[in-house]
């Protein structure tokens, strides 16, 4: 089912779950080639979901949290007095 969203100014998007796109749509003056443009709109979109809900799941049985540490030498840039190291 797909549902109303809007854009927010800063690039997200507030969805509104339980109200859905066609709520309050009267299909009644809808040809049969708009019906069914509607309908595999809706279609692509549920299997748009079960492809991201089975690799969801996937992701959960096969996968575990970790974490790791890496240490990065970063090079400084300083001015030193000329003739001298900084460390000498």
């Amino acid at each position: 089912m797909l549902y109303e969203a809007e854009a927010n100014e800063d690039g997200t998007y507030s969805f509104y779950p339980g109200r859905p796109i066609d709520m309050y749509e009267d299909f009644a003056g809808w040809d049969m080639r708009d019906l069914r443009g509607r309908v595999e709109l809706v279609q692509d979109f549920d299997k748009t979901c079960d492809r991201l809900r089975e690799g969801f799941v996937f992701m959960l049985e096969h996968y575990a949290p970790g974490e790791y540490t890496e240490v990065k030498k970063i090079p400084h840039r300083v001015m030193e007095p000329a003739g001298k190291g900084l460390l000498a």
